[in-house]
C-alpha cells in the first residue's frame, strides 16, 4: 500500500494507491495541517495520512520539504503531475495545464516523458487565488464566478491587485455581474495562453483548482484547436503521480 501527498500552498492532496486501484482521496488545509502537525511525533503524521511507515510516501509539492519525516520519498511536481494525468487518461502525449492556488504549470508531455515546462512569472492573476479573490470582490461564490463566459468586460490591469481596483470601478459604472465574471475568465485565459502557445498539441489536460472552472475550459477551447480534457480526479493529480513514482 502506497501514499501520494500533495502539499499545496492552500490544500494538501493526499491518495492512497493499493493493488492497482486509488482510494482514499482526502483534501485537507494546508495551515491547519501544518499548525497540528509541525512538532507532532512522526508516527502522528503518518497515521493522519494513513500510513504504517515513512517509506509508504511519497510527496511532491512546495511544501514537501516542510514535512519533516526524515527519508521520505519526494519528487518534483513536474513529475509527479505528468505522471498522474498520464494516468488518469491514458495518454502518452499532451500538453499539461496545472493552475494551482499559487502558480501556473504548462508541460510538454510527448511520447511518455517531459520535453518542457513553463510557469507563470511572479504575478498571481492567472492562478486559483486570483480567482477566489475576484469572486470575494464581487460578492459572489466561486462556483458563480466559473459560470460565466459571455459578454466579457475587457480587464485591462495586468496585476492582480490592480484588478481588483478596476473591478470596483466597473461595478461602480454600472457593469453586470456575470460580464464582470466572464472578463476576469478571460484575464485569467490572456495570462495562460502565451504559455500554451511555446507548445503545439492535440489535447490539453486541465488539472488543479483551476480545472474545475467551465467557463474558463469553454474560453481555451473557443480560442485554440485543442481538445481540453479535465481527469476524473485533476485536484489529485500531483498526489497519484506520487504514488505511481513510488512503484516504479
Amino acid at each position: 500500500m502506497k501514499f501520494g501527498i500533495d502539499l499545496g500552498s492552500r490544500k494538501i492532496k493526499i491518495v492512497r494507491y493499493n493493488n492497482g486501484k486509488l482510494s482514499h482521496f482526502k483534501m485537507l488545509d494546508t495551515a491547519k495541517f501544518y499548525k497540528k502537525f509541525n512538532k507532532a511525533p512522526m508516527q502522528k503524521i503518518l497515521n493522519c495520512l494513513g500510513a504504517a511507515k515513512k517509506s509508504d510516501v511519497t510527496a511532491t509539492g512546495y511544501g514537501r520539504h516542510l514535512l519533516k519525516i526524515r527519508g521520505l520519498n519526494s519528487i518534483s511536481e513536474l513529475f509527479a503531475h505528468a505522471a498522474g494525468a498520464a494516468y488518469q487518461t491514458g495518454l502518452s502525449s499532451f500538453i499539461l495545464l496545472d493552475i494551482g492556488a499559487q502558480d501556473c504549470k504548462v508541460i510538454h508531455f510527448d511520447n511518455g516523458r517531459i520535453i518542457n515546462f513553463l510557469t507563470n512569472d511572479k504575478c498571481a492573476a492567472s492562478t486559483g487565488r486570483f480567482l477566489e479573490n475576484m469572486a470575494k470582490c464581487l460578492g459572489i461564490s466561486i462556483e458563480e464566478l466559473f459560470r460565466h463566459y459571455k459578454n466579457p468586460v475587457k480587464i485591462s490591469s495586468t496585476c492582480a491587485i490592480f484588478t481588483e481596483s478596476e473591478i470596483i470601478g466597473k461595478i461602480s459604472e454600472g457593469c453586470k455581474i456575470s460580464e464582470l465574471c466572464a472578463g476576469i475568465n478571460y484575464a485569467v485565459y490572456d495570462k495562460i495562453i502565451p504559455l500554451l502557445n511555446q507548445f503545439k498539441a492535440d489535447t490539453i489536460v486541465m488539472t488543479g483548482g483551476g480545472s474545475l472552472n467551465p467557463a474558463l475550459k469553454k474560453i481555451i477551447e473557443k480560442n485554440t484547436t485543442s481538445k481540453i480534457i479535465v481527469p476524473p480526479y485533476a485536484q489529485f493529480t500531483g498526489a497519484i503521480g506520487c504514488c505511481l513514482f513510488k512503484e516504479s
